[in-house]
């Protein structure tokens, strides 16, 4: 059984407490590849507004509230 630090515990089902507590296996590749998602330019913010039928403002106001725009 994995070890526990005296933060956490495993319960009798063998959970583990807290649940925001993370565990798991972490396996890679050499030959992985990973993609960034950059900033979003004006012609991508203009074209969801159309599909969403929102103004370009109203998109702009929605997805500063976003970290990358």
């Amino acid at each position: 059984m994995p070890i526990a630090t005296p933060a956490s515990h495993w319960t009798e089902s063998y959970a583990m407490y807290p649940t925001a507590a993370v565990s798991g296996w972490y396996f890679s590749h050499p030959q992985s590849r990973y993609l960034a998602v950059g900033r979003i330019d004006r012609d991508q913010v203009e074209d969801y507004a159309v599909r969403k039928g929102m103004s370009v403002q109203e998109v702009e106001r929605w997805l500063r509230a976003q970290p990358r725009l």
